[in-house]
């Protein structure tokens, strides 16, 4: 599953553009992105979040923006690819 997200240039969404299945958070009304970097190869990236909530989520391959095997949940984010992959990936 990929999902397109797109950013203001302070690197926050506004609530608007937000499912309406996404919890709201932070202040101001916006969401906060964060970012994990899988610097060691892998063909399966987890990303554990405390957010309690299913998030959005955009994967990087040496900087650019990927397909991949996006399985979400409320605490975890598993990212798999069909060989060992470096990258970093964005969620919010």
């Amino acid at each position: 599953m990929r999902y397109e997200v797109a950013l203001l240039t302070n690197g926050k969404v506004p609530d608007e553009i937000i499912p309406s299945n996404i919890a709201r958070v932070g202040s101001g009304g916006f969401l906060n992105v964060n970012t994990f970097t899988q610097s060691t190869p892998a063909s399966t990236w987890s990303v554990n979040h405390s957010l309690n909530r299913i998030v959005l989520v955009n994967v990087f391959v040496d900087g650019v923006q990927v397909d991949a095997d996006v399985t979400v949940t409320n605490t975890n984010i598993s990212v798999s690819f069909p060989s060992p992959t470096i990258g970093k990936l964005t969620y919010i």
